[in-house]
């Protein structure tokens, strides 16, 4: 399978080359030439296989010196942190916006000491200022060629990619418990930045069952209004701080994958589309796509969840499951709620998945103030990094400016 850019200047790229670009050099993002399609009987094939036979595993990266660059909202972060140190020619940078992650998912950062690694918390900023921070250093093509930048959250496709195989997954499970085949399916995904449901709409074209998509966000609902009235508009306000921060995003990057569908595919119609949206801080498609692809076709909907809302659901799925939740997942349950309650048709024959994204240990905070449980304290991991608070952190400080970081990255490379 070969890659594109949603921009049109960047074709024909193998997987590996797609995955070290991470951002495409004209500034787009990668998706693949063509989708394939999964017919009935591969699915029933598929259906007994497990997850990591289901999975495409990268076998072997080019032998060089890379720097992988990434924004979090708190959860990429760790994990790519986790996931590179101490690895041989590979230093990691993460830019996180300061006292805008939960004290848990920031101690998972700054508590790893090897040298490869490179927390940076970013001054009076949102994930959105982090976020186009590293597009801006990912478009000076010399200093990326220079210095092997690659990405790892959700802006590279290989991140998507395997995004996907669980939708595939959580179906056959959910086949399997009700004995049943080829029956559609609702997912409820709680979004931020548009990556994880995104997967759910590539799974879609590939001919899963999937009868809907609900994207449910928190109080930073630009998705939300864009999936109602077909306007996406920056200008709705500051990103506003939630007890769910890893969904405190207000412009998501992942949704340039989706609008090139919705422009059919016409890269030089979708160029024009993103330059006008950053030139004028807003988008709109007409109503009947809206209703017509986005709703019927791609089967998106969506929902908004405040913060008594979120709240009430841990505490209900608490004590009606004794199953705690974190918000985000939270978010994922009551979207999916609030659509069943008004549109019960829809959903009376058709199983509903929430994804569920984070540990509520990682957001003790909130779930202690919905039920009274100290969950931090009942698991030794965040025992042990509560406990690393008051030793020396791995942590760097720096003002959201892009020299600075360029500067940082050029300084501290090992």
């Amino acid at each position: 399978m070969k890659y594109k850019s949603t921009r049109g200047n960047v074709k024909n790229l193998s997987f590996i080359d797609a995955f070290m670009m991470g951002l495409a050099d004209d500034g787009g993002l990668i998706v693949p030439e063509s989708i394939p399609i999964v017919d009935k009987d591969r699915l029933a094939k598929m259906s007994s296989m497990s997850f990591v036979e289901l999975t495409v595993e990268i076998m072997s990266i080019r032998k060089q010196t890379m720097s992988v660059l990434v924004a979090t909202s708190g959860d990429t972060g760790s994990a790519a942190i986790h996931g590179l140190a101490n690895k041989k020619g590979v230093n990691v940078f993460v830019l996180y916006p300061q006292g805008r992650v939960s004290p848990v998912q920031e101690l998972q950062m700054v508590t790893v000491q090897d040298a490869n690694v490179h927390p940076i918390t970013i001054t009076n900023s949102s994930f959105d200022d982090c976020q186009t921070l590293v597009k801006q250093i990912f478009s000076d093509l010399p200093f990326k060629s220079k210095y092997n930048l690659a990405a790892v959250n959700s802006i590279n496709w290989a991140r998507i990619l395997v995004q996907i195989v669980y939708y595939f997954y959580s179906y056959f499970l959910v086949q399997k418990k009700q004995q049943t085949t080829n029956k559609e399916v609702v997912f409820s995904v709680p979004t931020g930045n548009f990556g994880d449901v995104l997967a759910g709409f590539y799974a879609k074209k590939m001919g899963l069952p999937i009868r809907n998509l609900i994207v449910s966000t928190n109080q930073n609902d630009i998705l939300d209004k864009f999936f109602k009235t077909g306007r996406y508009d920056k200008s709705c306000g500051d990103v506003i701080p939630t007890v769910a921060p890893s969904m405190d995003i207000k412009i998501a990057s992942n949704f340039e994958r989706y609008l090139y569908y919705v422009c059919q595919e016409d890269a030089s119609k979708l160029r024009q589309l993103m330059e006008d949206f950053n030139r004028d801080g807003v988008l709109s498609i007409s109503p009947d796509i809206l209703a017509n692809q986005v709703h019927s076709l791609d089967g998106f909907l969506s929902s908004s969840v405040g913060h008594q809302e979120i709240l009430d659901t841990i505490k209900t799925y608490y004590q009606t499951f004794n199953y705690l939740v974190d918000p985000h997942t939270a978010i994922g349950i009551a979207g999916s709620k609030s659509h069943g309650l008004k549109n019960l048709n829809k959903f009376t024959d058709n199983p509903l998945i929430c994804l569920s994204t984070a540990h509520p240990a990682k957001f003790g905070d909130t779930v202690k103030l919905a039920t009274n449980v100290d969950i931090e304290n009942q698991y030794q991991a965040t025992k042990q990094l509560l406990e690393k608070k008051q030793s020396k952190l791995n942590v760097n400080t720096a003002n959201c400016n892009i020299e600075e970081i360029k500067q940082f990255i050029s300084n501290k490379r090992v």
